[in-house]
């Protein structure tokens, strides 16, 4: 396929009022869930080394379940903060135009490979095995 014969990619589209209601939804069923499941787990921590003797192994898994949640949250803010949530679909349709671009190179190369394989005639190899 050549540059020509191709469509052109499509840009981005804002997201529309059902698509954003959707996607809020979707995550709300998955975020809320897990922001439950992670407080009572953390709830359950922090009770058992306050209440038990034996409790004092509890602070491991409280400040790796704090340092952890911080560390994701930092990256989350960075990534934000940095543009990595926009235009999402960018990279593709960038990977997609250097593609088209490399084939169309590679077309052109093996045209003019066999235009001057043409017009050379054979090549050394060729008269040598012919000769043989």
């Amino acid at each position: 396929m050549t540059m020509a014969t191709q469509a052109p990619v499509k840009r981005p589209t804002k997201l529309g009022g059902s698509s954003f209601w959707t996607t809020s939804i979707f995550a709300l069923l998955i975020l809320i869930p897990c922001f439950v499941a992670f407080s009572n787990k953390l709830r359950e921590f922090i009770l058992l080394y306050r209440h038990q003797v034996d409790g004092v192994f509890a602070i491991s898994p409280i400040v790796n379940y704090l340092l952890a949640s911080l560390g994701f949250f930092f990256l989350f803010w960075w990534g934000i903060c940095n543009g990595m949530f926009s235009q999402m679909e960018q990279p593709k349709r960038t990977f997609l135009e250097q593609e088209w671009k490399l084939d169309a190179e590679q077309a052109r190369y093996e045209a003019e490979e066999a235009h001057r394989e043409d017009s050379e005639g054979p090549s050394i190899f060729e008269r040598s095995a012919r000769m043989k």
